[in-house]
């Protein structure tokens, strides 16, 4: 069978049979991916499933789909890019925290933990960005095989390493945070310096 059959009939099953079991615990369903790569009839499928669950807010179920890791980053700067220059940001707005809330997961938190199967060693263009500080578990099983044994040891690799998975995410954060004030304060010092005709000096703006 076809993948892109095998979407549909899932899409389908979903809609049909789940529905109700899918409001009571309200599940989301979202698509990632560029959906205008798709069929038609399986990007109205698609618009189905995530227009009927869209208002759910209780679990996100993100399903990736005609998707690229580096597509959606190309594809995050070029409508940051077509922002600034229609007017709606400024080029000084463009931030990592606004490169990351523009990206097709921008609502959602990062991932804590990513397993791969199949034992490749590598994330094959998947969550590059949003997998920056998870923690990687590949698994040597195909995915067919992956059992409730597997999922275990992934759970206790992320135990084992999650106190420096916390660490270096709230550095990050710390981090981004300090950029994001200094740019901010750049700003407003050019800004401040250009209304008053380009006199004074830095010293004037107080912190």
């Amino acid at each position: 069978m076809h993948v892109i059959q095998l979407v549909i009939i899932i899409v389908i099953i979903i809609i049909f049979f789940y529905s109700d079991l899918i409001d009571n615990h309200g599940v989301c369903i979202r698509v990632l991916g560029d959906i205008k790569l798709l069929p038609t009839d399986v990007q109205e499928s698609v618009a189905r499933a995530v227009t009927m669950t869209k208002n759910n807010n209780k679990v996100y179920l993100n399903v990736c789909f005609s998707y690229a890791s580096r597509y959606e980053i190309t594809d995050t700067i070029q409508s940051l890019v077509d922002g600034s220059h229609d007017g709606t940001i400024l080029p000084t707005d463009i931030s990592e925290e606004l490169m990351e809330r523009c990206l097709y997961t921008g609502t959602c938190t990062p991932p804590d933990l990513v397993i791969r199967t199949s034992g490749e060693v590598r994330l094959s263009d998947f969550l590059i960005w949003q997998s920056s500080y998870s923690c990687l578990c590949f698994q040597d099983v195909l995915w067919p095989e992956f059992s409730v044994w597997n999922l275990f040891s992934s759970i206790l690799a992320y135990q084992q390493n999650y106190n420096n998975i916390k660490v270096a995410r709230e550095y990050m954060y710390i981090e981004r945070k300090d950029k994001q004030y200094k740019s901010d304060r750049d700003c407003a010092l050019v800004q401040y310096y250009k209304e008053r005709g380009g006199g004074g000096g830095e010293g004037e703006l107080s912190e």
